[in-house]
């Protein structure tokens, strides 16, 4: 589930609510994601209250240590790098201990680097290219979000090595469904 905020309080609210993982938006430093990584998991390796009845945990009152584990384990934890601070940083991210993905929000990027919805050019491909080479080192997925209008650009990605590419907004399919079919009775 992707919260709205880099807060501790959103990403355990949402793993209470049965997410297995997030994806955390304003992630700038490694300080940041390791933040994150200790919203959504339990101790040893977050701060993650248990909360008794959670339904990753079987609805179990009192949750058993091998509970709480397998929850850690399957837990995913993204971060999303979506501006210039985050790539200075990106290699200390990526090296963040249990951290799990980086998702470049490919427009939130190259709007910040003063080129809007420009994904083709130079500085872009390179802070693509910047995050690709950071996970590759760290032995952690990459992905990329915002390629629902470059579907060809998407392809590129996913031969970089994406492990996730966004090709567009739920709304978006469902409202160009809804006037695919609506045409049908004019």
């Amino acid at each position: 589930m992707r919260v709205g905020t880099l807060d501790s309080f959103a990403i355990t609210q949402a793993m209470d609510c049965s997410a297995q993982g997030g994806i955390v938006p304003e992630i700038e430093t490694a300080e940041d994601a390791r933040s994150a990584v200790a919203a959504a998991r339990y101790p040893p390796l977050g701060r993650r209250s248990i909360m008794p009845c959670l339904p990753q945990l079987m609805f179990r009152p009192a949750p058993p240590v091998d509970a709480m584990k397998a929850v850690n384990a399957a837990a995913m934890v993204i971060s999303m790098i979506e501006g210039p601070r985050a790539l200075d940083a990106v290699e200390e991210i990526a090296a963040v201990d249990d951290l799990d993905m980086l998702l470049v929000g490919a427009n939130d990027l190259s709007n910040t680097l003063g080129l809007p919805g420009q994904l083709d050019q130079p500085d872009v491909q390179a802070g693509f290219q910047r995050v690709t080479d950071a996970c590759k080192v760290n032995n952690i997925y990459f992905g990329v979000g915002g390629m629902g209008h470059h579907p060809e650009l998407a392809k590129e990605m996913i031969a970089m090595g994406a492990r996730h590419a966004t090709a567009g907004a739920d709304v978006t399919f469902m409202t160009k469904a809804a006037i695919a079919n609506a045409l049908k009775f004019d």
